[in-house]
């Protein structure tokens, strides 16, 4: 099953937000890096890696010189 954008839910913190909403490049290419990740098409070629320690269970993405931490979640 191949998963849209308008499958997902995505859900940010208050100062995540902020941040996108005045860079929407970004949230597009996040929206996009996760959309791969879920689908398996390209993974390789998204730059993530899985978080230790506090932050077990998150990843970080980088997106051009930023780096954006998320969780993957089904309902």
């Amino acid at each position: 099953m191949v998963v849209s954008l308008d499958d997902l839910k995505f859900d940010y913190e208050k100062h995540a937000e902020k941040f996108f909403h005045k860079h929407e490049d970004i949230r597009e290419a996040f929206r996009n890096a996760v959309l791969k990740i879920i689908n398996r098409d390209n993974a390789a070629q998204v730059n993530t890696k899985p978080l230790q320690g506090i932050l077990k269970g998150y990843s970080r993405i980088a997106i051009g010189s930023y780096r954006v931490i998320y969780q993957i979640s089904t309902l």
